[in-house]
């Protein structure tokens, strides 16, 4: 982590150390919401989303987001997030479901760039 992040960024980066958001034993089923609302997107604006670069930020343990990625197999995805310990979980979903239309990074490191 940056030496000059402020106070409240390490209380957060150190709270979803400790509880990593959602919970890694959250399944598919609880983490619609962002994957339906994209369904609605399309249907709404008559496009398909096809070729896109999509970020989350703030990604936390990776569910939501692999989530829309499982369905939207054409796209690109970029999460971040401050939680060194959520960004494990992302990369063990992403492996775990073979996806390659996805990455992670943590955001401090991730400005450094």
């Amino acid at each position: 982590m940056l030496e000059n992040s402020d106070k409240i960024t390490k209380k957060v980066e150190k709270m979803y150390k400790a509880y990593p958001y959602p919970s890694p034993s959250t399944q598919a089923s609880q983490t619609n919401e962002l994957l339906n609302l994209l369904r609605i997107f399309e249907l709404e604006n008559k496009i398909k989303l096809i070729d896109q670069k999509i970020l989350d930020a703030g990604s936390g343990s990776g569910h939501r987001i692999t989530n829309v990625a499982k369905h939207f197999k054409k796209c690109n995805f970029f999460g971040i997030d401050i939680s060194e310990t959520s960004l494990k979980i992302t990369n063990i979903i992403k492996e775990k479901n073979n996806m390659e239309n996805i990455q992670f990074k943590n955001l401090i490191s991730w400005i450094q760039l």
